[in-house]
């Protein structure tokens, strides 16, 4: 108990109302005008502008939707600023309830706003509904602007998801068209390779042999055709498009057309490029059971956890 407490205090005590990871990007961003902007949006604003690594896509949506829930609890006014590699609202209109700030509802004066970082890598996730919780109560900023991926209200989240967003017209023909090519009834097995494969930007993890890449493709398909129950159709969605090609030559498998990037790493990519990501999300989410499938050197994503929860369709991971 001790040790907990600690690390709380040393969290938002010691430091001020801040951690060390808020004190660079106010030193960065923030300045000290006083002047009132009375255009500026009160209450928790999350934060995709690329002033930190936020994630992938499903990172990004389960910490708004945990946000929101959060919000929702402690009535605090709540709001989403996505301007990050691309508009959120080009992709994902406001369904229930209106999410959307403008960048003229911002304000970076000190005296009005406050960076919130909850990032699972900065400090323990156990701590962050509390953490926001003493920055809601204690700080007497106008705008809080959290950037997050944080989910401890994960068992809300089809409810979350569903308040706020509904595809845009351009991102729902999409979706249509491609259940019209695989039918109503399908599974969805992901392959979430990272950099292994050799045709995926990511960071610095660890590319394979060329052998060995083949290996992992043969190994993989194989599997796929052993969890085939022989007759629906298989949704897979990968990060590699290599895999996916390989792939797409199975009789009982469908893929959705379209290139593979992540949206931490790619800045310029084109329109569709972007929306694959979403067309791939809301098709595994309408899946009648959706699986991760990988081996040891293979990623845990949360991407396919996180669409199953959308319409709550069975989740399982496979290892082998």
């Amino acid at each position: 108990m001790l040790s907990k407490i600690k690390q709380l205090l040393s969290l938002f005590v010691w430091n001020i109302g801040f951690h060390k990871y808020e004190k660079e990007l106010v030193n960065k961003y923030y300045d000290s005008s006083s002047e009132n902007n009375s255009l500026c949006k009160q209450g928790i604003i999350v934060m995709i502008d690329g002033r930190q690594i936020h994630g992938g896509f499903a990172d990004r949506i389960r910490g708004i939707a945990t946000i929101y829930q959060f919000c929702k609890n402690f009535n605090v006014p709540f709001s989403v600023y996505y301007d990050y590699p691309f508009k959120l609202e080009d992709f994902l209109e406001p369904a229930s309830f209106n999410w959307v700030c403008k960048k003229t509802e911002l304000s970076y004066s000190k005296k009005q706003a406050k960076p919130v970082l909850l990032e699972e890598w900065m400090f323990p996730h156990k701590y962050h509904k509390l953490y926001l919780l003493l920055n809601v109560l204690f700080s007497k900023k106008r705008q809080l602007h959290v950037y997050t991926n944080s989910h401890f209200y994960y068992d809300k989240f089809s409810e979350q998801f569903n308040e706020l967003f509904k595809p845009t017209l351009r991102l729902q023909q999409s979706i249509e068209w491609n259940l019209k090519n695989i039918g109503s009834d399908y599974v969805a097995m992901v392959f979430r390779f990272q950099q292994l494969l050799g045709d995926f930007k990511e960071g610095d993890f660890k590319v394979l042999s060329e052998t060995d890449q083949s290996k992992l493709i043969v190994k993989c398909i194989k599997e796929i055709e052993k969890k085939w129950n022989g007759k629906d159709k298989v949704l897979v969605t990968s990060d590699s498009s290599r895999f996916l090609s390989e792939v797409s030559k199975l009789s009982f498998v469908y893929t959705i057309p379209g290139q593979v990037v992540h949206i931490d790493y790619t800045k310029d990519a084109a329109f569709e490029t972007y929306m694959k990501s979403f067309v791939d999300f809301y098709m595994l989410s309408k899946a009648k059971e959706v699986y991760l499938l990988l081996t040891d050197d293979m990623f845990q994503s949360g991407f396919p956890k996180t669409a199953s929860k959308v319409h709550n369709r069975p989740f399982k991971i496979i290892k082998f």
